[in-house]
């Protein structure tokens, strides 16, 4: 991917995630792979049908910035203390205390 279409996934998926990020989000990222946009969110919990909607209009505003790409979301449900790989792009990531022992 060439550098300038890299900034704009980046403020596109910025723009895209503002007012849908839940308490349940730990993270999201974003990919480009030709004509494929990636995004990944990843869950604490099940997310509830609603955080889902947010996620795919998220999602749908993202691709809505570009031309005709497909658009593939990946929901991870994760509540481990270790997080998922993130893709690419790094867009938002929550903050977790470090575990006490």
């Amino acid at each position: 991917m060439e550098w300038g279409a890299g900034i704009l996934l980046r403020l596109s998926a910025q723009h895209a995630l503002l007012g849908a990020v839940t308490p349940n989000l730990r993270s999201f990222s974003v990919a480009k792979d030709g004509e494929l946009i990636i995004c990944q969110a990843v869950f604490e919990k099940a997310p509830a049908a609603e955080e889902v909607d947010l996620i795919q209009i998220a999602g749908t505003l993202i691709i809505a910035d570009f031309g005709d790409e497909q658009l593939e979301e990946k929901l991870i449900v994760n509540a481990d203390r270790t997080m998922p790989e993130a893709l690419t792009y790094l867009i938002y990531q929550r903050h977790e205390p470090p575990e006490t022992p």
